[in-house]
C-alpha cells in the first residue's frame, strides 16, 4: 500500500504503530534519511509524517523503514483543517489574527511557525455580515501574549470577559493559561503544553525519551518534532481531574522537564498555544453527530462537555454549544467563517458517505469540494487533498 497522500499541497503519512516508543523509533531513521529533521508527530497509536512538495523523493526510504520497524501505513485516517475568514478587507483584519493567535502571514495565510495549529484563510469578500457566526475559534496561550492582546486591541468583552473581536466584529476568544505547578516548562492551556529548542541531536533524543516515559506512565502523550523545536502536548484536559491535577501527569511532565533540562535543551514558553473551535447549534446533538461523521472524531466521554476528538491525537478539539432558536437573523446569516476538512482524495466518498448517514446534507459537490450543512444551513466544506 502506498503510504502516502497530498494534502494541502503537502505529503503525509500515518504509520500506525503499538505504542509511542515504536512510533518514535522511526524518528532517528528519518533524521539519517534527510539529513535533519522534518515534521514527525508521534502520538501512542502510530507515527505521522509531513514532507514539503521538495522533500518528496524522501517518501519511499521512509516508507521502507518504517515497514522494517513494522509500523503499517494507514492512509485513509490523514486530514488536516484550516479556517477561513471572509473579509471585505483581508489587509485590514490581518494584523489582528497574528497577534491574536501568534501567526505569521504569509500573504493570504496565518499559519503557525511550528506547523501545528490549524491555519487561517483570509478571504476576500465584499458582503459585510455584522452578526455573530456559528464557528468561532478559541485560544488559550501564556498570560504575558493574552495581555499583549488586550494592550493592543484594549480589554476584552463577553460573559467570561475574554472576547475581542477584529475589525469586522468576527470574535476569538483568547484565554490565559498558568505554568503547571510541578512541571513550571509546562503550561496550563486547556491541555498541558511544553515546548523545547532543540538540535537534530536533543530533537531525536528527547523525543525518545519523552515516548518511553509516556509508556511506561500509561498516559497519552503528543510528540511533536520540527525543524528547531520539539512540543509535549498532554491533550485537552487530560492533565487534570475533579480534584484539580492529577500526580500521575504532573510526575510525567516533570520527568520530561528533566530529560530536555539534561539535554541542555531551552524551553519556549512564549511560543505555546492551544487552540479549539466552538460551534453554535439548535439542535446540539444532531449537529455533533454530523461534526463527528465530518471529522471522523470521537466523542469526549465526559457527560458534561459535548467536545469531539480526533482519534488520532492529531486534529483540533471542536465543541458544541447550544443557539438559540428565537435567533432567527443570526441563523439566516451567510456565515462568514467556515472550516475546511481536507482528506485524501480516495477517502471522499466514503467520508461523504458517512456524513450523509449521520444526518448531514451536501449542498454542493463539485471539483472535489463538498459543502456540508445541518438543519441550519452551511458548516464546512469537505476538500479532495
Amino acid at each position: 500500500m502506498d503510504a502516502w497522500r497530498t494534502i494541502d499541497d503537502r505529503l503525509h503519512a500515518w504509520f500506525a504503530a503499538p505504542s509511542h516508543a515504536a512510533g518514535a523509533a522511526l524518528l532517528p531513521r528519518i533524521v539519517a534519511i534527510a539529513g535533519r529533521v522534518v515534521d514527525v508527530d508521534v502520538r501512542a497509536g502510530g507515527v505521522r509524517v509531513r514532507l514539503d512538495r521538495e522533500d518528496a523523493s524522501l517518501s519511499p526510504a521512509i516508507s521502507a523503514a518504517a515497514d522494517e520497524l513494522g509500523l503499517s501505513p494507514a492512509p485513509h485516517a490523514l486530514q488536516a483543517m484550516r479556517v477561513v475568514l471572509e473579509t471585505p478587507d483581508p489587509d485590514r483584519v490581518a494584523p489582528f489574527w497574528a497577534l491574536a493567535l501568534g501567526y505569521d502571514r504569509e500573504g493570504a495565510v496565518l499559519r503557525d511557525p511550528w506547523r501545528r495549529d490549524l491555519p487561517l484563510v483570509l478571504e476576500h469578500d465584499r458582503e459585510a455580515r455584522p452578526l455573530r457566526d456559528r464557528i468561532h475559534v478559541d485560544v488559550v496561550r501564556p498570560s504575558a501574549a493574552i495581555q499583549s492582546i488586550v494592550d493592543a486591541v484594549g480589554p476584552a468583552t463577553g460573559p467570561y470577559g475574554l472576547r475581542h473581536a477584529d475589525p469586522d466584529g468576527i470574535e476569538v476568544d483568547a484565554v490565559p493559561g498558568d505554568p503547571l505547578a510541578g512541571a513550571e516548562d509546562w503550561w496550563t492551556l486547556f491541555a498541558a503544553v511544553a515546548r523545547y529548542a532543540t538540535t537534530p541531536e536533543q530533537a531525536v533524543v528527547l523525543a525518545e525519551r519523552a515516548a518511553s516515559l509516556a509508556d511506561e506512565a500509561g498516559e497519552r502523550l503528543g510528540i511533536d518534532v520540527r525543524p528547531g523545536s520539539v512540543t509535549l502536548d498532554g491533550g485537552k484536559d487530560v492533565w487534570e481531574d475533579d480534584d484539580g491535577a492529577r500526580p500521575a501527569f504532573v510526575a510525567l511532565a516533570a520527568a520530561v522537564q528533566r530529560a530536555a533540562r539534561d539535554l541542555g535543551a531551552t524551553p519556549l514558553p512564549a511560543d505555546l498555544r492551544f487552540v479549539q473551535l466552538g460551534f453554535d447549534a439548535v439542535d446540539v446533538a444532531g449537529s455533533r453527530s454530523i461534526w463527528r461523521a465530518l471529522l471522523a472524531a470521537e466523542r469526549d466521554p465526559r457527560e458534561h462537555v459535548t467536545d469531539l476528538v480526533d482519534p488520532l491525537g492529531l486534529g483540533h478539539v471542536l465543541f458544541l454549544q447550544d443557539l438559540d432558536a428565537d435567533e432567527t437573523e443570526r441563523r439566516a446569516q451567510r456565515p462568514r467563517v467556515r472550516v475546511e476538512v481536507l482528506v485524501p482524495a480516495d477517502a471522499l466518498d466514503a467520508r461523504l458517505d458517512a456524513i450523509v448517514a449521520a444526518g448531514g446534507r451536501v449542498l454542493e459537490h463539485r471539483d472535489g469540494r463538498a459543502t456540508i450543512a445541518d438543519a441550519d444551513g452551511p458548516i464546512a466544506v469537505l476538500v479532495a487533498g
